[in-house]
């Protein structure tokens, strides 16, 4: 929406505040990018970011995602649900992918559909959910105004880019690299939306920094940087944290597959250099996208009515845990994003220490937008993170504003995964029981405690190891003793605490997932004895026996995918009912349909993002669109 020149003035003259408060709904845009890390420092490496983003707005650093993955993460937060209630689980086949999405009918009720019955303008430019492809773009993604989305198998391909916009025929552009077509594209569509009446949200979504999967034949697997980039930071070298690459002391506590890798070789550590650098450098096509959004929005007069998040879908590992490089798994590098915003009423400058997980950005999204938390979708496992964005340093998880937030619970967050180890590099032999690291399965459950004066990490592996880390900054921060290996008698009471706590988020749902120690409220068992509703309160030397009569959470076999019957235990028993089933359709079994092209789309001859490209207009950029032959686009069976 935006501001006429009277109006502004009005509000400038009666105030003498350079930025007004509107009292019209707030534009919304949410940057996202791919895989991007935390803690390897790449938003330090970003100016524009830090200048434009991080000085005018708060950086939430203790945000998590609560499956680190990319399709199970979005999917999270275009739901407000946590993956076991969405059962998209992984990125393909069988987990989880778009035809999955659809067939499960999550597409009815969700974040763009809420956010247009608010009254807002929903737009998308980018990856949207993985598997949206030749196959399935048309009919396009339910309720957006204008979804304008790469297609796979060309998602992660950054010089030959496709795109389909509301389900159109899908387009290449020759010449150029995907994220000066989405930085082009996303400025235009800005200009556009500020001449309308309506409010907007836009999701603007590059896969930058993500790796390039060889999907369609021999690839080095690196980021591709626009070419103005790619001779940037010619001495930068990848941070060596605490954890990386570890010696025996501490990698042998690890478990499963983790704990067997042995330390990363010369060819390894140049391969982790690499990446690092071209991380980097990818992410400077990002940081133009700032700056220009930013500006237009500056330009067309609504940058002060208009909310900005900056994000990823999830953290990245580069050389963590002997680890070369990789997503999916529960340490912090893994689960911890960027998470900054800039808005109305948002402080400048400040950094928050308060929780807050991407199951938490639908609920805050349609706060602001002005939906009453009364009326908030019951599917929603997350809570408003509002009262924070704009107190981020009180205490807004425990804002009673809000009928999803109850109580302090905002540090207890479930972290789970389904599947195998998924490397980002190429370099090592997986699932082979006789090679160095056996019959890799990374299925999990996790609980972390993200608290300021306590703080944890424990996880059960499918293999029903277990490791538990005291991740305090003054204690274990870099997840290294694994204090479930030779627990003392403190620990193993604090143990049966976590496992009650992971028992019931495991599976939880809705309030129960805000507030978990509400599910033990009415359990007889606990007739007579002290009331709990924290950590602390809950480790009373009364309830040790309670507390260890409770089953201990373990898997009858690693699995692929969620499956009922290895979900349990449950706590409640009725939470083997719930799962988000009321929520969505539920089948036995599904099949994505396979499509085929006799004709691969053409990559750039040459790696696109000139200085020229910079500089180029929308104009220039329709100039180079071609539409994909009969050959490319190729044929399926769309019937799902």
């Amino acid at each position: 929406m935006k501001w006429t020149t009277a109006a502004l003035a009005a509000v400038l003259s009666l105030t003498g505040e350079a930025k007004p408060v509107s009292k019209s709904k707030p534009n919304i845009i949410m940057i996202m990018t791919d895989d991007q890390d935390l803690h390897l420092d790449s938003t330090e490496h970003m100016p524009t970011l830090q200048k434009l983003l991080v000085q005018r707005g708060t950086t939430f650093n203790n945000h998590w995602v609560t499956e680190a993955q990319c399709c199970p993460s979005r999917a999270t937060v275009l739901r407000g649900q946590q993956a076991h209630n969405t059962n998209i689980t992984a990125v393909r086949y069988p987990g989880g992918n778009y035809d999955k999405w659809r067939a499960s009918e999550m597409d009815s009720e969700y974040l763009p559909k809420w956010l247009n019955d608010a009254g807002y303008s929903t737009n998308y430019i980018g990856k949207f959910l993985n598997g949206h492809n030749l196959g399935n773009y048309n009919p396009p993604p339910k309720a957006w105004t204008e979804i304008d989305a790469l297609i796979d198998p060309y998602m992660y391909d950054f010089n030959r880019a496709v795109f389909s916009k509301n389900g159109q025929h899908p387009v290449n552009y020759p010449g150029w690299h995907q994220t000066d077509i989405v930085r082009i594209k996303a400025v235009e569509r800005i200009k556009q939306l500020a001449q309308d009446d309506k409010p907007f949200f836009y999701w603007i979504s590059p896969t930058a920094p993500h790796t390039v999967p060889p999907i369609n034949g021999p690839s080095d697997n690196m980021p591709q940087p626009l070419t103005r980039h790619k001779d940037l930071f010619p001495d930068l070298v990848l941070p060596k944290k605490g954890n990386w690459n570890p010696p025996d002391e501490y990698a042998k506590q690890k478990v499963n597959w983790v704990g067997r890798t042995p330390p990363l070789n010369e060819s390894m550590l140049a391969e982790t250099e690499v990446l690092y650098k071209t991380r980097i450098q990818s992410l400077q096509g990002i940081d133009e996208i700032i700056e220009d959004v930013v500006a237009t929005l500056e330009q067309e007069g609504i940058l002060d009515n208009t909310y900005i998040i900056y994000t990823s879908d999830n953290g990245f590992m580069i050389g963590t845990h002997r680890i070369t490089a990789m997503k999916s798994l529960a340490y912090k590098e893994a689960g911890q994003t960027p998470f900054i915003v800039r808005g109305p009423g948002v402080p400048e400058g400040v950094v928050s220490r308060l929780p807050g997980t991407h199951t938490d950005i639908a609920p805050t999204l349609l706060e602001l937008a002005g939906v009453d938390p009364a009326s908030f979708p019951k599917l929603f496992d997350g809570r408003s993170l509002l009262p924070q964005w704009r107190e981020p340093t009180g205490s807004g998880n425990c804002s009673q504003t809000s009928p999803v937030q109850t109580e302090c619970s905002g540090d207890v967050i479930g972290v789970e995964f389904w599947g195998d180890a998924n490397y980002e590099l190429p370099a090592l032999p997986f699932n082979d029981p006789q090679g160095p690291y056996g019959a890799v399965m990374s299925s999990f459950k996790a609980l972390r405690v993200a608290g300021e004066h306590r703080a944890y990490l424990y996880t059960v592996w499918c293999s029903n190891e277990l490791e538990l880390y005291n991740t305090l900054a003054q204690t274990d921060p870099d997840e290294l003793v694994n204090l479930a290996l030779n627990p003392d008698a403190e620990t193993r009471r604090l143990m049966t605490r976590l496992n009650a706590l992971l028992l019931v988020i495991k599976s939880c749902e809705g309030d129960v997932c805000r507030a978990p120690w509400q599910a033990f409220a009415n359990d007889t068992a606990l007739a007579g004895l002290p009331s709990f509703s924290t950590l602390d309160a809950a480790l009373d030397p009364r309830l040790d026996d309670y507390f260890a009569s409770l089953p201990g959470v373990h898997f009858d076999a690693c699995l692929q995918v969620q499956v009922v019957a290895n979900e349990r235990p449950f706590y409640p028993e009725a939470a083997a009912e719930g799962l988000g089933t009321a929520w969505r359709v539920t089948f036995d079994d599904w099949s994505s349909p396979a499509f085929r092209t006799r004709d691969k789309v053409p990559a750039n001859a040459v790696p696109a993002g000139s200085v020229e490209q910079r500089t180029a207009t929308f104009a220039d950029l329709l100039a180079a669109q071609r539409d994909l032959t009969g050959f490319e686009l190729g044929h399926v069976n769309r019937t799902l």
